[in-house]
C-alpha cells in the first residue's frame, strides 16, 4: 500500500474520531422539563432508535423500538454487526435501521427519533459528505423518500430510553443476530413508565 493511502486513510479515520467526539461534547444536555419518551400524535407511529459500540470486539449494536400515540410497543428490533466501531457511524447505521423498518412495516405517518444530534440534522438538511457516515446517511434518506409521511427529530437519551437499553442488550447477541419481537395487542403502556 502506498504511503500516501495510509497517511489519507489515518487522517479520515482521525477527523471521523473528532468529528464523534464532538457530537458527544456538543449535544445539548437533558433538560428538567424533558422526563420522558413522548407519544406522537394519534394515528402516528413513532420509532426511536439508538446506537451502542463495542470498541474491543469492533461491534455495534443497534436498538428501535416502535410505538403508537398510546404507547403501545409495536415492534422492537435488535441486532448486532461486526463493523468499524465508529460512534457517529453506529448512529446513522441505527437511523437508516428505522428508517427500513418504517418502510417494511408500512409505518405512516411515521416520527423517527434518534440521539444524534448530527445524524439527525444531517438527513434532515441533507449535508453532502463523502465518508462512511455520509454514505450511509444517503442510503437513509433515498429510504426516506419512499414513504408517503415522515420526520426525523432529535430527542435527547431520557426520551430515548427504551431504544438506548435495546441496543446495549445487543451487544450481548450472537454474531451478526437479529431479534425482532412483534408486541401483542395487550401490551400497552402508559407514556409516563416508559423512562
Amino acid at each position: 500500500m502506498h504511503p500516501n493511502l495510509v497517511v489519507n486513510q489515518a487522517s479520515l479515520s482521525l477527523a471521523t474520531y473528532k468529528e464523534a467526539q464532538g457530537s458527544r461534547k456538543n449535544t445539548p444536555q437533558a433538560s428538567s422539563t424533558q422526563t420522558g419518551w413522548s407519544p406522537p400524535s394519534s394515528g402516528s407511529i413513532k420509532i426511536n432508535w439508538d446506537a451502542a459500540v463495542d470498541v474491543p470486539q469492533a461491534r455495534v449494536g443497534i436498538g428501535l423500538v416502535a410505538r403508537d400515540h398510546e404507547g403501545k410497543v409495536l415492534v422492537t428490533k435488535q441486532f448486532l454487526v461486526s463493523c468499524i466501531p465508529d460512534p457517529l457511524l453506529a448512529e446513522a447505521l441505527g437511523a437508516f435501521q428505522a428508517a427500513s423498518l418504517a418502510k417494511d412495516l408500512e409505518f405512516s405517518p411515521v416520527i423517527l427519533e434518534g440521539d444524534a444530534l448530527r445524524i439527525v440534522n444531517g438527513i434532515n438538511q441533507q449535508v453532502e459528505r463523502w465518508d462512511r457516515v455520509g454514505m450511509v446517511m444517503y442510503d437513509t434518506s433515498l429510504v426516506l423518500s419512499s414513504l408517503c409521511q415522515w420526520s426525523m427529530a432529535f430527542v435527547r437519551r431520557c426520551g430515548n430510553q427504551m431504544a438506548h437499553n435495546l441496543a446495549k442488550d445487543s451487544l450481548k447477541l450472537g454474531e451478526s443476530s437479529v431479534v425482532v419481537v412483534f408486541g401483542p395487542p395487550c401490551n400497552r403502556v402508559s407514556p409516563s413508565s416508559l423512562v
